[in-house]
């Protein structure tokens, strides 16, 4: 740097200018998605160097000056710093997903008598992460088994059922199913008519349908 006067007279300056390092991102902490196709992943970016402070985004989203980017799908992204100066860095990242569980087709037991409640549902499922917790939709009881094994939900009447399953990351899946059983007991009764004296003794035909054959009339 040189001053000069009015005179003609100068003098000359070193000056050392320095500049910032720059901006960069040291390092990113991914968490996975929960459950697919969830946007529940987050990603806790830090970075170092740059002037002043530090504002973040994910994809070109708006500027955010917190560095826990958040509801994020499975799947690639860019994360981007940018310091005070309007200096940015960008570095590319994947957030994975934990599947979730799916229910088998199962193995389902009639009631063995009108009106029962004796009949079961054994049900398997595979992919999320073990343990399961298994249960039947609007029932309190709970099942947990690890992988491979099978759930046995006994006590059924003849209906409808839902059978859930949550894993350890809490995805879910649901089947539904019928348990069947005997048709509802009915009976008709006819008299043989002829002509009888009072004492006599009386004789009806009944026609019986449903229940569980053999029957006792």
């Amino acid at each position: 740097v040189t001053i000069t006067d009015s005179c003609g007279n100068f003098k000359t300056f070193d000056v050392n200018l320095g500049l910032p390092q720059q901006i960069q991102i040291t390092s990113l902490v991914v968490d996975s998605a929960w459950c697919d196709p969830a946007n529940t992943g987050s990603i806790t970016v830090n970075a170092e160097y740059g002037m002043g402070n530090y504002h973040y985004s994910a994809d070109g989203a708006p500027w955010q000056d917190a560095n826990l980017l958040e509801n994020l799908t499975p799947g690639y992204h860019v994360v981007s710093v940018m310091d005070d100066n309007g200096c940015t860095a960008d570095y590319d990242t994947t957030v994975y997903t934990f599947s979730s569980p799916v229910l088998m087709a199962p193995q389902v037991d009639s009631v063995s008598c009108w009106l029962a409640s004796d009949g079961s549902i054994s049900i398997m499922a595979q992919g999320g992460t073990a343990p399961y917790r298994y249960y039947i939709e609007g029932a309190s009881d709970t099942v947990t088994l690890n992988a491979g094994e099978t759930a046995d939900l006994n006590g059924l009447a003849v209906g409808s059922y839902t059978v859930a399953v949550l894993d350890a990351h809490n995805c879910s899946a649901t089947y539904d199913t019928v348990v069947g059983g005997p048709d509802t007991l009915a009976a008709t009764a006819a008299l043989n008519f002829r002509e009888i004296c009072a004492g006599d003794p009386v004789e009806l035909t009944c026609d019986v349908t449903g229940g569980t054959t053999d029957y006792d009339v």
